[in-house]
């Protein structure tokens, strides 16, 4: 009996747990010129007033060869993006804001 009760609880955590895991696009920033959405290893940049999409994918790599300086992808009258070392810098310039994404590490750079 008490095994059946163990049984069905672990079944019912085991139900709750993968019911909260979703792929859904997560909305990061939101502007009237820009959007900066995220899907999984997919950060999507739109420049809504030049009706452009920017696509970064997010990749493992070793960290001598990882990014070390900022540096500019995109850089037009709206936006401007940036590549920083621990992920990406938007600049909303209608809006006159800045968005940084960065990643999460699990190792300490110290």
């Amino acid at each position: 009996m008490k095994s059946r009760i163990a049984f069905a609880l672990l079944v019912c955590v085991c139900l709750m747990l993968f019911a909260g895991c979703n792929n859904e696009p997560k909305t990061l920033y939101q502007s009237d010129s820009v959007t900066i959405t995220r899907e999984g290893n997919i950060t999507l940049v739109s420049d809504i007033v030049a009706d452009k999409e920017y696509s970064f994918r997010s990749i493992r790599v070793k960290r001598s060869e990882s990014v070390s300086e900022p540096y500019t992808t995109v850089d037009t009258d709206t936006i401007k993006i940036e590549i920083i070392p621990s992920g990406l810098r938007v600049y909303d310039k209608t809006a006159n804001k800045i968005f940084t994404y960065q990643r999460k590490s699990l190792h300490n750079k110290g």
